[in-house]
């Protein structure tokens, strides 16, 4: 079975559901905003973000890639295979609101297809049985390795605790798998999931954003800002860990400075 792309979108399907524009064998590696079309079919969009999306590359996004460098390497797929133990890795992202933690994960996302070819599925607002089986489908066509990426997981698993456990680690788990999620409040993530090793490896508490980050944002929204202002506010802003809500509104704030 292709993967099929529909003609006047930028929609990837299993099963067309109109004019076909191509056909690919494989799924492209990319970030897809995952989908159900027709009867449960899962079709693929290209992952967009609202905001002018930010490279993140110090703090955890660095301590995330070293981890990535291991995880991801042929020997390390070995050792895992001679102790017959699933290859998969779990990761969540927590912090008060508006501190980017979902920029930060697309960016995690990004970095995983640019250097390891990965697929990234973004299954926010479905059910990760969906995912899953999604997973599964990709997995009969190819063996890229998979990310499923869920925002605000902390709702899906106290609805579906039972799904998740046995995909972070049961049997529902996946070769060559990451699991991603961000939530507002750790403490909402049982602790059998967020404390045991095999399902999730780290919880990374993200405390605000970057000076860096705030200083793209500030030349991006008042590009007639000087350099020596653009850094003067960045700094200001992060020390006072002002968040994402609060930097849209950086006209306001910028006057202080300008």
């Amino acid at each position: 079975m292709n993967y099929q792309k529909l003609k006047d979108s930028d929609k990837i399907v299993l099963i067309g559901l109109g004019s076909i524009d191509k056909s690919y064998e494989q799924l492209p590696s990319g970030l897809y905003k995952l989908e159900a079309v027709g009867m449960g079919i899962p079709a693929f969009s290209p992952l967009k973000s609202a905001e002018r999306m930010v490279e993140f590359t110090s703090g955890v996004m660095q301590d995330f890639t070293k981890e990535a460098d291991t995880f991801f390497v042929k020997e390390t797929q070995e050792i895992y295979k001679e102790m017959g133990i699933t290859h998969k890795v779990g990761y969540i992202l927590y912090g008060k609101h508006g501190t980017g933690k979902t920029c930060l994960a697309v960016n995690m996302m990004k970095m995983l297809k640019e250097k390891f070819n990965a697929i990234c599925l973004d299954c926010t607002r479905h059910k990760l049985n969906f995912g899953i089986s999604t997973a599964k489908e990709i997995r009969k066509h190819q063996d890229n390795f998979i990310a499923l990426f869920v925002d605000e997981c902390d709702y899906d698993i106290k609805n579906d605790e039972q799904t998740y456990l046995a995909f972070l680690d049961g049997t529902e788990s996946l070769q060559n798998v990451m699991f991603i999620g961000c939530t507002n409040n750790l403490s909402k993530i049982p602790e059998r999931i967020r404390n045991r090793k095999s399902r999730i490896k780290k919880c990374y508490e993200i405390k605000g954003l970057p000076t860096s980050l705030y200083f793209q944002f500030v030349k991006a929204k008042i590009p007639s800002l000087n350099e020596e202002l653009a850094h003067e506010f960045s700094f200001k802003a992060a020390e006072k860990e002002l968040t994402l809500d609060q930097f849209k509104a950086i006209q306001k704030y910028a006057q202080n400075f300008i």
